[in-house]
């Protein structure tokens, strides 16, 4: 298998996440039992899914990610580090796909959010206005814009406008930080071998906790307050790893929407692991990618 899971990490939907191979990306339902055959989105060009990398490392490798609890989500590449919202829900994130001309609120030059800046009676280059039309898309007739868009109470539309929430749309996710040195969003690696790039991530059972993994190494960060509390040989700190490729190093690493699961990748082979038995893995024992994921394996 020449290429292997480079990060991943969950979706703000259940049973779904996001696997990077190198400038590529998926979206995949991993839900537990069977085999993971389903994809949801991709494959697709990092930047066609997260255009706010192009022209930085990250179009080319994510090396390591995880998400937050509040949908936010940390990118590595190489000793670079991001802070992105990925949520589908989120007021900034939605997309406008039509709205009413008669009740528009850029009529009286309001704008929805800081992306749209009224100049005039245009909007921005998206919008040209024709008479009543609103754009190619909007054909009114009478009060109807058309039988796809029916007025709401929506607090983001005062009666006219529809977002889109849909997390899979290009352009969806924002920057919020970055890119930045690693040991300058996290001040505690300065010194150490992680500022120099991490290969995985993934939560401890104790949501204070998260562990980043370097070669055969791995820390233990108290996110918040941004301080080392340990670090050491995964084979030390993982016991269940000993003896496996797993204490050589790891690929990527995601935690699952079950707490506290955890999918582990190296090379060609995954685990499924729970901390909850540290003794042995779900499902059964290492297993190959390729057999238990076909949905990567146009990627691998």
């Amino acid at each position: 298998m020449p290429n292997s899971v480079d990060a991943a990490f969950r979706s703000s939907r259940e049973n779904e996440c996001y696997v990077f191979v190198k400038n590529k990306y998926v979206v995949v339902n991993y839900a537990p039992g069977g085999k993971k055959n389903q994809i949801i989105k991709g494959p697709d060009n990092i930047t066609d899914g997260f255009p706010m990398f192009v022209n930085t490392v990250f179009q080319w490798k994510i090396d390591s990610s995880f998400d937050t609890e509040d949908n936010l989500a940390y990118l590595f590449s190489g000793d670079q580090c991001v802070k992105i919202d990925y949520s589908s829900n989120s007021p900034g994130n939605a997309r406008v796909q039509c709205f009413n001309p008669y009740y528009s609120p850029y009529s009286q030059g309001n704008a929805i959010d800081q992306r749209v800046m009224p100049q005039g009676n245009a909007i921005d280059q998206r919008v040209k206005p024709q008479g009543n039309a609103i754009d190619q898309r909007v054909k009114p007739q009478g009060n109807a814009i058309d039988q796809r868009i029916k007025p709401d109470n929506s607090p983001y539309s005062q009666g006219n406008v529809k977002p889109d929430y849909s997390p899979y749309s290009p352009g969806n996710a924002r920057l919020l930080e970055g890119p930045i040195p690693i040991s300058k969003m996290f001040p505690c690696l300065k010194g150490t071998v992680f500022e120099s790039g991490i290969d995985a991530t993934m939560w401890n059972p104790n949501p204070e906790f998260v562990h980043f993994f370097k070669g055969d190494e791995c820390c233990l960060l108290r996110f918040q307050s941004n301080e080392m509390v340990s670090a050491g040989k995964i084979r030390s700190v993982f016991k269940i790893f000993l003896g496996t490729v797993f204490e050589h190093g790891i690929d990527a690493a995601f935690n699952s929407h079950v707490h506290p699961e955890v999918y582990v990748f190296k090379g060609e082979y995954y685990v499924h692991y729970s901390f909850n038995d540290p003794n042995s893995f779900k499902n059964g024992p290492i297993k190959l990618i390729s057999d238990e994921w076909p949905a990567l394996r146009s990627l691998l």
